[in-house]
């Protein structure tokens, strides 16, 4: 496995009876994840709110809202924080209901 793709190693885990598996990752990493044929049930999604940030910083968003609604259509209220780096949004996407 040690040349394996993310999404592989997912499913190599559910394989062997793993049915919780969590994975946290930056967009760049996680892209993968929600490309063709999704391999997770649930998004945990931390939106940074600021304008601003350093271009150098920024990169591609991961998936376009319209993909994220299609793959996602459960989804709780959005929840609204503001810390010392600035204002988050923080919302759980579901593929399906809890437990199916």
């Amino acid at each position: 496995l040690a040349s394996s793709t993310l999404p592989s190693l997912l499913r190599a885990l559910r394989e062997r009876g793993m049915r919780t598996i969590l994975v946290e990752a930056g967009p760049s990493t996680a892209s993968v994840l929600y490309e063709d044929e999704p391999v997770v049930d649930e998004l945990l999604l931390s939106v940074y709110e600021e304008p601003g940030l350093d271009p150098a910083l920024a990169r591609a968003a991961f998936a376009s809202p319209s993909r994220l609604d299609a793959l996602f259509p459960r989804r709780s209220r959005p929840v609204r924080v503001v810390e010392r780096s600035g204002a988050w949004t923080f919302q759980r996407l579901r593929r399906s209901a809890a437990g199916g």
